[in-house]
């Protein structure tokens, strides 16, 4: 796997993006956070469309904390609150991880 940044380039390049703390168990680091409409399903001319969270994360911040359910705190800014995580992704070289979010109740 080749790394294309430094683990610190990237954490400042997440600071540097207006990065909010997000945390999962006892393990905190900025991130960048984003809600998008997203296609979720299309069938025969029917889409079903939703907001997607998704939270961009260095990789090696979250390590071993990332099951699925696992319950991930946004501490402030639009998307404060408490959420759950559906699912988590590597991106392209392994560096960065999308966190994909459900709001909780």
């Amino acid at each position: 796997m080749t790394v294309f940044h430094g683990d610190a380039d990237i954490q400042h390049m997440l600071n540097g993006m207006g990065g909010v703390l997000v945390t999962v168990g006892a393990a905190s680091a900025k991130c960048h956070v984003s809600i998008a409409d997203q296609e979720l399903l299309a069938a025969e001319g029917v889409t079903f469309a939703g907001k997607v969270i998704v939270a961009i994360a260095r990789t090696k911040a979250f390590t071993g904390v990332l099951t699925e359910g696992a319950t991930v705190t946004i501490a402030a800014g639009d998307y404060g609150g408490t959420y759950k995580l559906i699912s988590a992704h590597q991106a392209r070289d392994g560096a960065l991880t999308r966190l994909f979010l459900a709001r909780t109740v």
